[in-house]
Parts: structure tokens; sequence; C-alpha cells
């Protein structure tokens, strides 16, 4: 499978980190055109595709009328919505910290703008009337491995955000949805990290608690330096406001930088790009294809400057200068840590 999905990509602008699991990051050069080409966009699987052992069903439960859907029971007969968002792995930049952490070592190219289509979670929970309590998440199932498998993919999230903007996605920038990328079926959970994306869907759960697999009881939480983790820290959920810097033109008098800001659905609503941490200008910003797209910015600095780094900010806050240390270097947002080394 890694050696097929290899085919698919782009060499020019992807970067293999690792064979098992296949783990492939985008260079900028990758990440030029919205949405991100499909060749273009990173891969990162905790286990791997499914065998194929014939026909694709998945279980909902905790609904009105329980089912074993086919695939034809999901996209059949419910209209078809697209969504343009932000998939972005939840270490993105980590090799950037300060203060080096465990984990694949990415730079800032585990991010991509994809557009999904699909059926909305809330129409196809709705055809079968809808859940079945009150109950506090949505759980879902991958199927890189048996149900009672702890290491298995299974995340939780709020019951309330999946209900008002999860896709179940069969498309993928107009195209089917390649394997390696979640296909035959992915939910798609836009404004949230991507580990809550679950590729291969086998179960679609409504739930009182958290699945008690281990990605979601001790990984992907945010955990202080030094402290084992556990359900008592905060799940690596939404995405907060940040913005990277892309590429950087030298000319004459001035220094061009291009980049990207977004946030977990909060509209960005500036970009400032600094020269000396103090003094801040106001880039260009390009609009943005939907409320979970980036949007792209642009700002021309005087020749000569040392580093740049850049700034976004939103009606709920500003990104921070610095990210919150945490044990697995998660949610990466500081803008030092994304500032850039200009030549010109």
């Amino acid at each position: 499978m890694a050696d097929k999905a290899m085919t698919e990509k782009d060499l020019a602008v992807t970067t293999v980190l690792g064979v098992e699991p296949l783990t492939v990051e985008t260079r900028p050069a990758g990440l030029a055109a919205d949405p991100t080409p499909t060749e273009a966009v990173f891969i990162r699987n905790n286990l791997g595709p499914p065998a194929a052992d014939g026909p694709w069903t998945v279980e909902l439960t905790g609904t009105v009328s329980e089912a074993r859907l086919s695939l034809e029971d999901v996209f059949g007969s419910l209209p078809r919505h697209d969504i343009t968002m932000v998939l972005q792995c939840a270490g993105n930049g980590r090799s950037r910290l300060p203060e080096p952490v465990p984990g694949v070592q990415w730079e800032r190219g585990a991010m991509a703008c994809v557009e999904w289509s699909g059926v909305l979670l809330a129409d196809l929970v709705a055809a079968y009337g809808g859940p079945a309590e009150d109950f506090a998440y949505v759980t879902v199932l991958g199927g890189d491995a048996p149900a009672d498998d702890p290491s298995r993919v299974e995340r939780s999230i709020p019951a309330h955000a999946a209900l008002a903007d999860g896709l179940l996605a069969d498309r993928m920038n107009g195209g089917p949805l390649p394997t390696i990328h979640g296909g035959p079926i992915r939910f798609v959970m836009p404004g949230y990290y991507a580990v809550n994306s679950v590729k291969w869907v086998r179960r679609i759960a409504f739930t009182h608690r958290e699945s008690d697999a281990d990605i979601q009881q001790r990984r992907y939480r945010l955990v202080p330096p030094g402290e084992d983790p556990g359900p008592q820290h905060r799940p690596v959920w939404e995405m907060g406001p940040v913005s990277h810097i892309l590429e950087v033109h030298p000319g004459t008098d001035a220094v061009t930088v291009e980049g990207v800001a977004f946030s977990g659905g909060d509209p960005i609503e500036a970009v400032e790009v600094t020269t000396d941490g103090e003094t801040w200008q106001e880039a260009e910003l390009e609009p943005a294809q939907s409320r979970f797209a980036w949007r792209r910015f642009r700002a021309n600095l005087p020749a000569g400057t040392g580093w740049a780094a850049a700034r976004c900010r939103t009606d709920r806050g500003v990104q921070p200068r610095h990210t919150t240390p945490n044990r697995d270097g998660y949610a990466i947002d500081g803008w030092q840590e994304l500032s850039v080394r200009l030549e010109v």
C-alpha cells in the first residue's frame, strides 16, 4: 500500500519521513495552490489502511433506529455537500520547537487546504431518527484495527460540534477519495485537528463517554511536560489561530513574505508581520474560500531585515508569541517558533 500511495504523490513537492506507517510531508511549493493538490497532501497514519474484505459497511449506533449501512445507504440518496477546510496534523511544526519532543519531526508541511464532498453527519443521523438520547459525544471508529484493540483509531468529539459541521466524505478535491486518505469513507471534522477526521470509518456511535481507546485516553492530549497523560488532560480538538510564512522573495529594496493563516473556524480578521518582535505592519489578505479554509497573506518588508514572523487575529483573540509547552508537541501556535531568516 505504501508503494502504491507514493506513486500517487508528487515527489517534487513532498518529503517521505517514514514508511511504516507511511508518513509524507508537503514542501512549501506543494502548498501554492488552493485547494492543495491531492498528490501534494501530507500523509499521517497511526496504523494503516485496512485490508479489503468484502463490501464496506458502517455501523450506526445510539440513534433511534440503529443500522448497519452500506456505502449506498450513506451516499445514495442524501443531499451532497462540499466543504473546503484546513486539514492539519496536531504535531505540525514540532521540529521547530525550542525544546525537542518525540514524535514525527514535521517542519510546517503537515497541513493542507482540501475540498471534501459527501453527506452531512446530521443528515444521516436524522434519516435514522436522530440521537436516541442526549448523548455527549460522537465516537467514530476507523478500520485500522479491530474494535476491541486498544491501539485502534477511535476518536470522540462533542456531539454538538459533530452534528453542526461533521461530514462523511467519499470524494476529495473533485475525485474519488484515495485509500491512503481514508477511502472509501472518511469522517471529516472542520476546524479540528486531523486526528479527529477518522479514516476508513467502520462505526459511528453516540456515546455518553469518550472512547476508551489509547488514542483518545492517553494520546493527543495537551499534557504538561513531566506529567503522565490521561483523560484529565484536555483533548486535541479545535485548532487555534495560527499563521505560517511559506515563501520569501528577495528584492532590491524589499523582501516579500507570503503565507497562510487559519483557525478552528473563527474568521481570520488580520495578519501582521514583524521584523523586530515589537512593531507590526498589516499584511494583505486574500479572501477565504470558506469559514474553515485558510487565508493567504503577503507583506513587503525592508531589504536587509534579519528575520520576520507573522501573527494572525480573530475576533476571539491573537495568535500567541509562544506555544504553551506540552509533552508531545501538539497544537503549536506560537509565532516566534515560525519565524524565518530573510536574506537579500
